[in-house]
């Protein structure tokens, strides 16, 4: 195997990793967000933003 050849393959599995960890944010981040619109429900509250839930966390002690 040519050295070209051997680096795209290593080269695609790097790819999918990335791919994949792509994936995995955006499920988390979108997880997050149903998690601001559900505390806005539950408190009242409008507008919230995933840096002000993390806020609620830290003030109540839970980590985040």
């Amino acid at each position: 195997m040519t050295q070209e050849v051997e680096i795209l393959h290593r080269s695609a599995v790097a790819l999918a990793a990335l791919d994949a960890a792509k994936r995995a944010a955006r499920t988390a981040e979108d997880e997050v967000r149903r998690m601001c619109r559900e505390y806005e429900q539950a408190n009242g509250s409008r507008g919230l933003a995933p840096h002000h839930l993390a806020q609620a966390c830290r003030a109540r002690g839970i980590a985040a």
